[in-house]
């Protein structure tokens, strides 16, 4: 149940960012970068601070009006279910990473 959550919220996560989102290079290094310094979080605030990086990120991409190839988008939903799943891993609730994401819509 806890996993079919996670990645519940990973597609979902993607869609906000992906769906309507030509600066598609500096945002998936950008989520690169993030993606290997959630996995490197220790503790819950570093994991909180992560998931509100990965939200900022989002609102950039809304605000440029970010467009994204095939390519590019089968590497943001990667980075995407990564960065989730690092955050959730070290204790930052569904709930939480859910609420996130509505900020996005």
């Amino acid at each position: 149940m806890k996993n079919t959550l996670r990645i519940f919220l990973a597609v979902v996560g993607i869609a906000v960012l992906a769906g309507g989102c030509s600066k598609g290079g500096s945002f998936m290094d950008r989520m690169a970068t993030l993606e290997k310094q959630s996995c490197a979080c220790t503790d819950k605030t570093c994991a909180d601070k992560a998931l509100n990086d990965f939200i900022g990120i989002g609102i950039d991409m809304k605000k440029e009006n970010a467009q994204f190839g095939p390519e590019d988008t089968k590497k943001l939903s990667m980075h995407t279910i990564a960065i989730l799943g690092c955050v959730a891993g070290k204790g930052v609730s569904p709930l939480t990473i859910q609420q996130a994401i509505q900020k996005l819509k």
